[in-house]
């Protein structure tokens, strides 16, 4: 009880000084669930977060297009060939520039080596390509294109190799009049160093070139349960076939009746320069 001067004795201040306490014991501890709550929140929410921006990562990575086995695991007796194609890995063409075809006995046969992906390539097909086509449409060569793959692991290539090499395939398969002038669109518009163009931009190419659309439309097609391309191994395996040929795997590479061209310890600029190719060839004629 209160003294008589009205002020509260010495027990009565212990214990509202206790209950002020325990009130304030009750508010901290308050505060500290609450500020946990807030933190296990958070702490959630930044795991969502992280799993949202790990999903968004994986699914935003370009699944393998091209065959990924060990060298040697398969060969071009293996495995599935373009209509177009020969059984060594190339491409020929004679008179009418038709995948498939030849110039017949006795023509002289020119060999190219290159990667879609290949800026050195695209310098030589600018330089060569009016030459190489006429002499095959007139039947005096016949033009074997040799497409490789190995430039997919370049910086920002997007797998452009693959892609531009079996989408050329499956014109060769499927539309044999316009791989000619398919493979001329895919270098002449090749993809920047450090870019890789993407299928969309395939099509758009192709479709420039006059490639019929139901064929456009099946130049990403896959082999069934994966996303690996319809002749992605036997892209693969020409470009092994290319390495065995080379000994040692470049492009452009050039051959005349299977001897490389130019001789070794020749310029190689003259890859590069319209005239000294043809006159190679004109002198064999």
């Amino acid at each position: 009880m209160a003294t008589a001067s009205g002020r509260p004795t010495k027990a009565q201040r212990h214990a509202a000084a206790r209950e002020e306490a325990a009130r304030l014991r009750a508010e901290a501890e308050q505060r500290a669930r609450r500020t946990r709550m807030l933190a296990i929140g958070g702490l959630a929410l930044a795991v969502v977060a992280l799993v949202v921006v790990v999903v968004l990562v994986l699914s935003s990575e370009e699944k393998p297009f091209g065959y990924r086995g060990e060298p040697g695991s398969v060969t071009l007796a293996d495995v599935a060939t373009p209509a177009g194609a020969d059984d060594d890995g190339g491409v020929p063409v004679g008179p009418g520039l038709v995948a498939g075809t030849d110039s017949g006995e006795g023509a002289v046969v020119v060999e190219v080596v290159f990667d879609y992906r290949c800026s050195y390539c695209a310098l030589f097909e600018a330089a060569n390509s009016p030459d190489l086509t006429r002499l095959a449409d007139e039947g005096k060569i016949t033009l074997v294109f040799r497409p490789v793959s190995f430039l997919d692991r370049a910086e920002g290539s997007r797998q452009y190799s693959t892609r531009a090499a079996t989408a050329a395939a499956i014109v060769a398969d499927r539309a044999p009049e316009h791989y000619v002038t398919f493979h001329e669109a895919l270098m002449a518009q090749q993809p920047g160093q450090g870019e890789g163009r993407d299928d969309e931009d395939i099509a758009a190419v192709a479709r420039a070139a006059d490639v019929p659309e139901d064929v456009v439309g099946q130049l990403t097609e896959t082999v069934e349960g994966s996303s690996e391309r319809t002749f992605a191994r036997w892209v693969f395996a020409a470009t092994e076939r290319g390495s065995e040929l080379l000994g040692r795997l470049t492009t452009p590479s050039v051959l005349i009746n299977g001897e490389r061209w130019p001789a070794e310890g020749t310029d190689p600029e003259v890859l590069y320069t319209a005239g000294p190719l043809r006159a190679a060839i004109e002198d064999l004629l």
